[in-house]
């Protein structure tokens, strides 16, 4: 066995965090295409690209699928950025229904359990309890609407677009 003088490692495949490698495989947008496209057309009015590597660029970012396909396009030019924290990643959270389905289904046979004393009591317990059962059912089928409804739910929204 070889051994290693101190301080050198072995050669390593250096590994890419998940969320970039994520982010190269996600394919273009139409708003992205353009902003590339735009991007590109910058560059040759500074000067940097003659007009036939423009027309060249061009159609290699038209034929790009993915944010990978772009690192041909932008070879030895200022690259963009994209704002992949904004992007949906994210399906969306189709669970939360089934939760707000669950809840009213609970409270539905307790409100009717409630009406049933309030319209048929056989003395003022029994109306109070009603009055109560039924005004716990509809809190609890509130509290899920408002849960379900709420404004914080994660799921990712466009990005705003700054003026240039």
């Amino acid at each position: 066995m070889s051994q290693q003088p101190r301080g050198e490692s072995a050669a390593k495949p250096v590994r890419q965090p998940v969320a970039r490698v994520r982010a190269e495989r996600l394919r273009l947008t139409d708003q992205q295409r353009s902003d590339c496209s735009a991007a590109l057309a910058q560059q040759y009015a500074v000067g940097r690209l003659t007009m036939d590597e423009l027309i060249t660029r061009t159609d290699l970012l038209y034929v790009a699928t993915s944010r990978a396909d772009l690192a041909e396009v932008f070879e030895g030019l200022p690259g963009l950025v994209f704002a992949t924290a904004k992007l949906p990643i994210e399906p969306p959270q189709a669970w939360r229904s089934v939760v707000l389905g669950l809840a009213v289904g609970v409270a539905v046979p307790f409100f009717l359990l409630g009406l049933l004393y309030l319209l048929f009591p056989d003395g003022q317990s029994e109306l109070r309890g009603g009055a109560i059962v039924c005004a716990s059912a509809l809190l609890w089928s509130s509290l899920a609407w408002f849960w379900w409804s709420s404004p914080n739910r994660r799921t990712r929204r466009a990005p705003r677009r700054r003026p240039v």
